[in-house]
């Protein structure tokens, strides 16, 4: 386990806190030690090369952090998607019940879905369940109430104008259009 490895496991704010004292100090430290004459040349190389060693171990812990935070967003992401998967025909389904599970306010949540996914936590159910539904009309013969329950509408009209509005034609088009 490297030094970066153990910091990157402390609070992100407290690292970054650490990243910019480090190179501050650094910087005045390099601006206070001027190069004496009769210095040995040796130590003259030696202030710059760990300033620089030194930055360069900053940016890296820097470019660590934000993977670690885009890793651990996407992580969270593929959960809430995984969710969704498994949870889109529950009528019920929310942003409320998913943030439950993932331990995430509804804020928060909405955001990161929206930055790392591009589309609105809704439009993705919709689309899953739009999807399904579009699946189930070309490969069952079950009526379209049936189809909109197991899709997560409880209200056949709204599964209708919802399909409708997502594909362009009704449901019962989308299947005569299909044979």
């Amino acid at each position: 386990c490297t030094t970066a490895q153990r910091l990157l496991g402390n609070d992100a704010e407290s690292i970054e806190r650490m990243i910019d004292s480090l190179i501050l100090s650094h910087q005045l430290t390099a601006q206070v030690i001027p190069e004496a004459d009769g210095e040995e040349p040796e130590t003259a190389v030696y202030l710059p090369q760990t300033f620089r060693a030194e930055n360069e171990v900053a940016r890296r812990l820097r470019e660590l952090l934000g993977r670690r935070r885009t890793d651990s967003a996407g992580r969270t992401v593929d959960e809430a998607k995984a969710y969704i998967a498994a949870h889109f025909a529950d009528s019920d389904l929310g942003v409320e019940a998913v943030c439950e599970h993932l331990h995430l306010s509804p804020t928060y949540f909405s955001t990161l879905f929206k930055r790392e996914t591009g589309q609105s936590f809704t439009a993705c159910v919709t689309e899953q369940r739009m999807n399904e539904a579009a699946r189930l009309l070309r490969d069952t013969e079950e009526k379209t109430y049936l189809i909109a329950q197991r899709t997560g509408y409880a209200d056949p009209n709204y599964f209708s104008y919802v399909f409708k509005r997502h594909f362009g034609v009704t449901p019962s088009k989308y299947r005569a259009g299909q044979t």
